[in-house]
């Protein structure tokens, strides 16, 4: 009578250890090329120029916004929407906001003074008084307005970023203010910003100089904004 070889108790657990051992290795051998893949695409975009990309106004205005009709004729202070909103100007220094019901500009300064002009030579759609607001030398690398509507500007807040003497070159001796100005353009209709759609805020830096005598903006920057696509 032959003898019968009594299966070993311990050989299925065995065998189920060496195929989960399989399994898992093949998973960290997937996952471990996957990882490859994924490094050597990392590596092959140019992290150093997308960083360098910037979006600023100036090239947002290749964006598709909505603009009102242009109406020349229309009297935007018979806007009762318009006239309901914040049309006073805000002045900002450090953590102090003031809002000015009273007019009173001067209290703040000439910088003050002439952004506001600019914000009501604007409301105003004064395209003369806007353009006599600038140096000459700001007007060598910019056109002047042209004919702009009446504008429905609200919300708009002056920030002073730094004043400082200038100490060489042209304006030397001249005060320098920068400032942060934004506002809203209730019914936009691009005549006068292109940059932004409506109701919508842009901020820009104005550069304004006083030598003593004249108080005038010598330059209009935008806010760079750093996109990685």
């Amino acid at each position: 009578m032959k003898k019968q070889r009594i299966p070993d108790a311990d050989a299925p657990a065995v065998s189920d250890d060496k195929r989960r051992n399989k399994k898992r290795a093949a998973i960290i051998l997937i996952c471990a090329v996957a990882l490859m893949l994924v490094l050597l695409a990392l590596n092959a975009i140019d992290w150093q120029a997308a960083a360098a990309r910037a979006v600023s106004p100036s090239k947002q205005e290749q964006r598709e916004f909505y603009f009102w009709p242009v109406n020349y004729d229309a009297d935007i202070f018979l806007d009762s929407q318009y006239m309901d909103k914040n049309r006073y100007i805000s002045y900002t220094d450090g953590a102090e906001t003031t809002l000015i019901t009273d007019g009173s500009y001067s209290l703040y300064g000439p910088a003050v003074v002439v952004l506001a002009e600019y914000i009501d030579a604007a409301i105003n759609g004064d395209a003369e008084r806007l353009n006599s607001l600038f140096t000459d030398e700001y007007w060598e690398s910019h056109e002047k307005y042209g004919r702009i509507t009446m504008q429905r500007i609200y919300n708009a807040n002056l920030q002073l970023i730094s004043r400082n003497v200038i100490t060489e070159g042209r304006y030397k001796g001249a005060t320098r203010w920068t400032f942060d100005v934004r506002y809203m353009i209730m019914k936009n209709d691009g005549t006068f910003r292109r940059d932004m759609e409506s109701d919508s805020s842009v901020p820009l830096v104005f550069e304004v100089l006083s030598d003593g005598v004249n108080t005038l903006i010598n330059s209009v920057s935008e806010y760079n904004y750093i996109v990685l696509d």
